[in-house]
């Protein structure tokens, strides 16, 4: 039966995809520093994706908990514009168009899905050019593929209507892009290294980022942001490893 629920849940992963995808014409097509790359039209939507994969030399729970530090992520220079959070505290990494991510871990009640170990929900403010504002809701899953374990990320931006079916929002849906989703896929290759598959997709009417030429452009930001928070998350899981290898050492 887990067996089963595993090619499931995997199968449904796929799916979203390919959904997203369904009839779209693509394209644009690239790789860019490793990030792979694809564009493409349907009806009045632009469609882009971003996929990138790395092993890094960190346990699972490690790179997990990296992943998750969403609330400490983000841009010092924009404390004055800050809502929700201390003007005063320090971001621990920087994002820079991050202007603060509220994390809501008291929700309302709601049925967990199977193998579902987590849920939360984050309020994301947000300034390029102009402040965007968002709610994403993230569903963490543990199962097993394989033999090895895996930790699947779920991560989707929501509306203030599907919000408030868990806590009362704090934004708007205020964004360039209509619809977006990411999914963090970690495979632990061993107890000191994981693989891990992120994919991050969006969909926009936007009039300047719906044209074929400015894929381009979306592309090396697509393939910039990628690389950096991969580069972020090695540091971030550096630093949580050390601190539980400390700890067990005590």
């Amino acid at each position: 039966m887990k067996t089963l629920f595993l090619v499931t849940l995997f199968f449904t992963y796929n799916l979203i995809a390919k959904d997203f995808f369904h009839k779209v014409d693509i394209d644009e097509k690239d790789t860019i520093n490793d990030v792979k790359l694809l564009s493409g039209k349907k009806g009045d939507n632009r469609y882009y994706q971003g996929t990138l994969v790395k092993v890094f030399d960190r346990d699972i729970e490690s790179l997990k908990k990296a992943i998750n530090s969403f609330d400490q992520r983000c841009n010092d220079e924009y404390k004055e514009k800050r809502k929700y959070s201390d003007k005063k505290k320090d971001c621990k990494y920087f994002n820079g168009n991050v202007i603060e991510n509220i994390i809501h871990k008291e929700l309302k009640s709601y049925k967990k899905n199977e193998n579902e170990v987590e849920r939360f929900l984050i309020s994301r403010r947000i300034y390029n050019r102009e402040e965007f504002s968002q709610t994403d809701l993230v569903i963490v899953y543990k199962t097993e593929e394989e033999g090895k374990e895996v930790q699947t990320i779920f991560m989707e931006m929501i509306d203030k209507k599907e919000a408030k079916k868990y806590i009362d929002p704090l934004v708007d849906t205020e964004s360039a892009f209509n619809r977006a989703h990411g999914t963090f896929k970690l495979t632990a290759l061993s107890s000191k290294q994981t693989k891990l598959e992120y994919t991050y997709s969006s969909r926009t009417d936007h009039w300047l980022i719906n044209k074929s030429i400015a894929a381009g452009e979306v592309f090396e930001s697509m393939a910039k942001s990628l690389n950096n928070l991969f580069k972020h998350l090695d540091k971030e899981s550096q630093v949580l490893m050390a601190s539980y290898q400390a700890q067990q050492g005590k």
